[in-house]
């Protein structure tokens, strides 16, 4: 999996790429990568579903951030994100 992080890294944002940990939002990536650790892979669309997910719901945020006093990231399993926008 480095091999791959290293190539992804020039086209996503690297607050998504960071969260590949094993306490972040990819933690998932990492544990099948150790659950084959001669080669540290993962299946491609794992890590693409991750990456689709992570930088449709990013943008989304940021939109939401420039519209809006205060946005709230309550819960994100996926491509499931849900938000709290205070009413004005």
């Amino acid at each position: 999996m480095p091999k791959a992080i290293e190539q992804i890294t020039q086209h996503f944002e690297p607050q998504i790429i960071e969260q590949i940990r094993k306490d972040g939002l990819g933690r998932d990536l990492v544990l099948e990568s150790e659950a084959n650790p001669q080669s540290e892979e993962v299946r491609l669309r794992n890590l693409l579903e991750y990456l689709s997910a992570q930088d449709s719901g990013f943008k989304i945020i940021n939109w939401m951030c420039n519209n809006f006093a205060q946005v709230e990231l309550l819960e994100q399993c996926g491509e499931f994100f849900k938000l709290r926008v205070p009413k004005e």
